[in-house]
């Protein structure tokens, strides 16, 4: 199996993660149509959270193009 389809597979569940994460995110911030009442506590951990998903995003795609980029057969 080339290295990019290996990391293709391994980036491609944790991408599908972080979409189910961000969905419940946008429900948290009324997204489904419910006012939801939220602490300055959840407000800071939903900060965190899309932070942290945002920054695995940049990674993912990054480690992917640099891939794709060599050829992917390594």
């Amino acid at each position: 199996m080339s290295s990019l389809t290996q990391l293709a597979m391994k980036h491609g569940d944790q991408m599908m993660s972080a979409g189910y994460a961000l969905e419940t995110l946008a429900d948290l911030l009324g997204g489904d149509g419910s006012e939801h009442h939220l602490s300055s506590q959840d407000l800071d951990g939903l900060r965190h959270a899309v932070r942290a998903l945002g920054g695995f995003a940049l990674l993912a795609g990054a480690e992917l193009c640099q891939v794709a980029e060599q050829g992917g057969a390594q």
